[in-house]
């Protein structure tokens, strides 16, 4: 891998963030914060070798390489070691302040040559899991330890004292800011002499720790020894405010742990009382369990004669069915009969309808252009006649579809059991279909019969008039 591909590697997601905005690119399809972090590598790997459609109008306006220009916009507040192996033992204990990436960021900047030196080993350690910067050379002597604490241990080097005052801040009140700044006004302008005939009133009003720190931020000139030993008290002092304080705080939680305890005990004698509340149920229950057993004996003997009663019952049931399938039985040879008789009565009757058939069986090529609508006796007619067109003056369905057939041009209208209305309504749809019509008034049914077969011999020419 080179030391782009490196770089990206060792990305964790706020790194990502960080170079996302800083070029102003959003992953097509998906907002930044909701996409993965190979999804931002990806993205940041194609910004790096000038690929999207922003970083491509950079380059053709001129604009520096993406990655470099990136890492030069790195702020360390860390000082600069004297050799390569020195940097990565610094980088090496800011791990937990310092990312990965920017902590290989920095070496590329300081010692470009020497860490790509190591970039093999760099990508054994990002396959093997560990600290991709686990490769600094153990140091060989005494004397390069001793160099290296000199110069980058917090207490080491020429102004360890005003270093302890600003490691010392974050463990003081929220006033020391304000109370450190008055001080100083006051302390400034005093030698030590003076500073040490007033330092017991100002350690009463400030503190002693505030004090001796105020002094040290306005005197850089003073004495070195006296400087320190002034550090080391104000260290001491906040230690004793600390122990002050945190003495107080267990004393309050003694005193909050002893209501505790009181509350407990209350909630014990509470708990006692329950306790003893139930044991007055339980001596309840346990009667009520014995009253439960003699009912339980009760109606075990209950439920005995419900057998033998069953018992009962159910020969009983057996008498009743037997004669009831005796009955069923009889039933069904006399339904049997009576179908065997009604299947005969229909062969009987499919028999006559066939010579019916037979009798009356005109041929198929007789046609007529009338037709006839009747009301009574309509089934027994078509019976009679079925080579005619004869429908049932209260078929509407087939009444129109008579009226539309051009092939009838006269329709006959036997009046014998149509009313009034029925016959006009009729009369009114076949003059709107431009039919002619015709009503029949017999008196008998054998006039109508003897009218349809004269009818029919008249068209069949058979009679000359």
């Amino acid at each position: 891998m080179n030391e782009t591909e490196l770089f990206i590697e060792m990305l964790e997601d706020e790194d990502a963030d960080s170079i996302l905005k800083y070029f102003q690119e959003s992953l097509v399809g998906t907002r930044n914060t909701k996409a993965t972090l190979e999804q931002k590598k990806q993205h940041i790997k194609k910004i790096f070798k000038s690929k999207t459609p922003n970083m491509i109008r950079r380059r053709r306006k001129g604009g520096a390489d993406p990655f470099y220009n990136f890492l030069n916009n790195y702020t360390f507040t860390l000082e600069k070691a004297n050799t390569f192996n020195e940097q990565l033992k610094l980088l090496s204990e800011l791990k937990e302040d310092l990312t990965p990436c920017s902590r290989f960021a920095n070496l590329l900047l300081e010692y470009p040559n020497e860490i790509r030196e190591k970039f093999q080993h760099i990508e054994e350690n990002i396959k093997l899991g560990k600290d991709p910067l686990d490769i600094s050379d153990d140091f060989q002597t005494e004397e390069e330890v001793k160099a290296f604490f000199r110069k980058f241990r917090d207490f080491s080097g020429e102004d360890v004292p005003r270093k302890i005052v600003k490691v010392i801040e974050k463990y003081q009140p929220e006033e020391y800011q304000s109370k450190l700044q008055k001080c100083e006004k006051i302390v400034e302008c005093y030698n030590l002499l003076e500073y040490y005939k007033n330092n017991k009133r100002l350690a009463d009003e400030y503190g002693l720790s505030i004090v001796n720190a105020a002094y040290i931020r306005t005197h850089e000139h003073e004495d070195q020894e006296v400087l320190m030993l002034f550090a080391i008290e104000a260290m001491y002092a906040l230690l004793q405010e600390k122990k002050v304080h945190a003495l107080k705080q267990i004393g309050l939680q003694f005193i909050e742990m002893k209501q505790q305890l009181k509350e407990e005990e209350n909630k014990w004698k509470e708990k006692q009382k329950e306790v003893t509340e139930l044991k007055a149920e339980a001596k309840n229950f346990t009667k009520t369990l014995r009253a439960i057993e003699k009912d339980k004996v009760k109606m075990a003997l209950q439920l005995k004669e419900m057998e033998h009663q069953l018992t009962e019952q159910a020969e009983n049931f057996r008498n009743v069915k037997k004669h009831s399938d005796a009955a069923i039985q009889r039933i069904t040879n006399e339904i049997e009969g009576k179908l065997k008789d009604k299947e005969q009565e229909l062969e009987f009757q499919k028999f006559i309808h066939s010579e019916k058939m037979r009798l009356f069986q005109v041929e198929d090529s007789y046609v007529t252009d009338w037709a006839l609508i009747c009301v009574s006796d309509y089934d027994l007619t078509v019976e009679l006649f079925p080579e005619l067109t004869i429908v049932q003056g209260e078929d509407k369905k087939a009444c129109t579809t008579v009226m539309n057939d051009p092939a009838i041009h006269t329709i006959y209208i036997n009046m014998k059991g149509l009313s009034t209305k029925s016959f006009k309504e009729l009369r009114q749809s076949i003059e709107q279909h431009n039919k002619v019509y015709k009503p029949l008034d017999f008196s008998t049914y054998k006039q109508l019969v003897e009218w349809i077969g004269y009818k029919k011999t008249i068209e069949r020419q058979v009679v000359f008039q």
